[in-house]
């Protein structure tokens, strides 16, 4: 259970994550070839010509909504995936979380905030950050599903439903994930 002060240091991490990924975007740009490629895919599948998409849809998906939300500029493919990056800090608190232990929950999201690898990815259009959170997530989902399967508490059909559930999305998100990078 979370206390009050986890509460409130997830909140300063979260806060400074959100400072570090979008602060001043306007003034980072497409930087590689391949950021460029996928915003090109991105543009068609906004444009409504995925024949155009030669890799990772899941990516173009991802740019044509960053497109669709801040216009189709250099600044709506970097602010989207900055914004996945933000949302890489709760994911990571909680796979801490499903490790077991708060420390492990405060160390993932506070190093991912300053990391300077997950930074440079964080605050560009390249799919691997973007690729990152879903494995994150998929792996929470996978832990909760063996953390169900070992409650004891749970009648063993019903553990055994909730734990597929959680495989499920576990499969479902690592899936996704594979459709970006």
């Amino acid at each position: 259970k979370l206390t009050r002060q986890d509460w409130l240091l997830f909140l300063v991490i979260l806060s400074a994550g959100v400072w570090a990924k979008m602060s001043h975007l306007e003034r980072v740009g497409i930087r590689t070839a391949d950021e460029g490629s996928y915003c090109f895919f991105g543009m068609t599948m906004l444009n409504g010509e995925p024949k155009c998409i030669q890799d990772k849809p899941g990516q173009a998906i991802i740019l044509a909504a960053g497109f669709n939300l801040f216009g189709p500029s250099q600044y709506g493919a970097v602010a989207i995936t900055a914004m996945l990056g933000v949302l890489t800090i709760p994911a990571l608190y909680w796979l801490g979380l499903e490790m077991g232990n708060k420390l492990y929950a405060v160390a993932l999201s506070a190093v991912s905030v300053c990391m300077p690898y997950l930074l440079y990815y964080h605050r560009g259009a390249s799919s691997d950050s973007n690729f990152f959170l879903f494995c994150v997530l998929g792996l929470a989902l996978f832990l909760r599903a063996v953390k169900q399967e070992r409650a004891e508490e749970n009648p063993d059909e019903e553990k055994s439903r909730t734990c597929l559930k959680w495989l499920a999305a576990s499969g479902l998100i690592w899936g996704a994930g594979i459709t970006v990078n």
